[in-house]
């Protein structure tokens, strides 16, 4: 008689909105969405050896590839045509249920927006940190909410630890000890 196998401690299941999200789920499969090719093609061989990539380049493709099989990863500009549908496709993927994990990135965004990604379970990365954060996105244990503040600058250089820790996906690949 085979028993199951119990839950490891470091193996979170978190209900967050009706909502059951991993945060240790290993990555399988990354959705890259972006209007510009040449970015969005160094955003690809950034994450080709970390994970199974798919790419599109506006809102209706990315939308078709959400519906048959969800992505492990979604990563998505907030504005793709001028409007904010990179935050639609992250309303999408809640109202699914699914439990893949979305960073939009983007060169700004209002308050507002940055606050309701972080509702729907979201991250927020400004455009110009994502090519650094990308790899520790894509191999990280994402924390299920993102507690950081957007709109205010970090200015501590280096991870102290802490809630508020203003690189969240960096500090978890890191994974070292820095109590000096």
């Amino acid at each position: 008689m085979t028993h199951p196998q119990p839950r490891k401690a470091r193996d979170p299941l978190v209900l967050y909105g009706g909502l059951a999200l991993s945060s240790v789920r290993p990555l399988r499969r990354l959705l890259i969405v972006e209007p510009d090719p040449t970015y969005r093609d160094l955003l690809q061989r950034l994450a080709q050896p970390l994970a199974k990539v798919e790419a599109a380049g506006d809102f209706q493709s990315a939308f078709s590839r959400l519906i048959p099989a969800p992505p492990d990863l979604l990563i998505t500009k907030l504005r793709l045509q001028s409007k904010a549908e990179g935050l639609q496709l992250a309303y999408a993927l809640s109202s699914f249920g699914s439990p893949t994990r979305s960073i939009v990135y983007g060169e700004s965004a209002e308050a507002w927006v940055t606050r309701e990604l972080q509702r729907l379970g979201a991250f927020y990365e400004a455009q110009s940190r994502l090519q650094f954060a990308l790899a520790a996105y894509v191999q990280a244990t994402l924390p299920v909410l993102d507690r950081r503040d957007p709109m205010r600058r970090e200015r501590r250089m280096r991870y102290r630890g802490g809630r508020r820790a203003s690189d969240v996906p960096l500090i978890s690949a890191w994974g070292g000890d820095d109590s000096g």
